[in-house]
């Protein structure tokens, strides 16, 4: 297993890829959230050699708006298997209808055990 960096992909819900810290997807993403509303990701991870991160990977996503909820577990699991490990989350808009509309950053956030951190940040229109 290795230690290196992390390569990110992240997809929405009709597998289209929208961010990417490596692979520019084939038209800019923008993601907007309604109000009441939320959307589900995935992330798609994996080292640079396109291995599994190693086991005790941790995953974190996080924003100051809004509310974040992961479906699916925050850390990577003991495999030697080639391929990606697949992080799944939800981002909610919780603005009240007297709020004005905002862009914020979703950050994202894979720690090695070994400490070494890979961040891929984007903006989401929270409307």
């Amino acid at each position: 297993m290795s230690g290196s960096d992390a390569y990110i992909d992240i997809f929405d819900t009709a597998n289209v890829l929208l961010i990417s810290n490596y692979n520019a997807p084939s038209s800019p993403a923008s993601i907007v959230i309604a109000r009441a509303s939320k959307i589900t990701l995935s992330a798609l991870t994996c080292d640079v050699f396109a291995n599994v991160m190693p086991a005790n990977t941790g995953f974190a996503v996080s924003s100051a708006q809004g509310v974040i909820t992961l479906t699916s577990g925050d850390t990577v699991t003991n495999s030697n298997e080639l391929g990606r490990t697949q992080f799944v989350f939800e981002i909610e808009n919780t603005l009240a209808d007297e709020d004005a509309s905002i862009v914020a950053n979703i950050q994202i956030l894979l720690t090695t055990p070994q400490g070494i951190e890979t961040r891929l940040s984007f903006p989401v229109t929270f409307l």
